[in-house]
């Protein structure tokens, strides 16, 4: 079953596990009504499903093994009551979180119903399908599903920089204090703008390597009173890093140093009116990269870049 909400701005359809038929006004089961307005429940048609989740559907699915990046950002979900999966995509993150019950419900939410379709027959299959309410939604608007429609801890990983800062920027008013875990794969001084905006603060940034590849995570939380603002330093370098200043992070500095120093190179070659702010953007980056190095490598002498 499907039940249908309708924001002031965008299109959300909560999908409840399984099919069975449940009353209009819940998303969760055995939560409290959703406050949105224009709730209308309705059987969706039926298709053809496509080989993975026709093979889903037919058996329960233990519980899949996660790489170091998602495993990283599982384990900083703790004991909360219910955890949100933004863009959550094959369902994986949010079918282990409930397995080791991490969180006591699960909102697994994505723009795309073809990949949405996918994590519900991995989860409504499983022990825990009944701890899950699936929306298809445009980023945060996926919360109004959720009974009083918060959540405690709200995940969004594997994006780029810019649709996370958007993705914030525009659901502030849902966050209400949840916990935030991110996972922006490029422009993270945009991410890290976006936290300070939106009254936020980091707590912790995660170096992590998966299949070869160099991911940062970022958890964060509201903001104290009298939190001071970010430096320029700590926009394009990462306030937690910089503290801490971890021997992992020089390869991932190393990379980025490379990366932007192509950059420059190719915005000097396309001179253009555009380019002219970027290239300012991407050269005080470069020059926070480059005494970022400096530092580790006076610390680290031993370690190869």
């Amino acid at each position: 079953m499907s039940v249908t909400i309708e924001s002031k701005s965008k299109h959300a359809e909560a999908i409840t596990p399984g099919g069975a038929a449940k009353s209009n006004n819940s998303a969760i089961e055995g939560g409290s009504p959703c406050d949105a307005t224009g709730v209308e429940a309705f059987c969706p048609a039926s298709s053809e499903p496509d080989a993975a989740v026709s093979i889903a559907v037919r058996r329960k699915l233990l519980p899949p093994k996660l790489d170091e990046r998602l495993r990283t950002a599982a384990d900083w979900v703790q004991n909360c009551e219910i955890c949100a999966d933004i863009g959550c995509d094959h369902g994986h993150f949010g079918a282990v979180l409930l397995s080791e019950n991490r969180c006591k419900r699960l909102l697994s939410a994505d723009v795309s119903a073809k990949a949405l379709a996918k994590a519900n027959a991995r989860l409504s299959q499983s022990d825990y399908g009944d701890r899950t309410v699936f929306a298809v939604a445009d980023g945060l608007n996926a919360l109004s599903v959720l009974p009083e429609g918060r959540a405690d801890v709200v995940c969004i990983l594997g994006m780029g920089g810019d649709t996370v800062a958007g993705i914030l920027r525009r659901g502030r008013e849902r966050l209400h204090g949840a916990t935030l875990i991110l996972g922006a794969q490029t422009d993270l001084p945009l991410t890290r703008t976006a936290i300070a905006e939106i009254g936020y603060r980091l707590t912790d940034e995660r170096i992590v390597c998966a299949e070869g590849r160099l991911y940062l995570l970022m958890r964060a939380i509201p903001a104290a009173n009298d939190a001071p603002p970010y430096t320029e330093w700590e926009l394009l370098l990462g306030p937690c890093l910089l503290k801490t200043m971890p021997a992992e992070w020089k390869p991932w500095l190393v990379r980025k140093h490379r990366l932007l120093t192509a950059s420059v190179s190719a915005m000097r070659i396309a001179t253009t009116a555009k380019n002219a702010d970027r290239m300012a953007a991407t050269l005080a980056e470069l020059n926070a990269t480059e005494e970022a190095l400096c530092e580790l490598k006076r610390r680290y002498p031993g370690e190869n870049s």
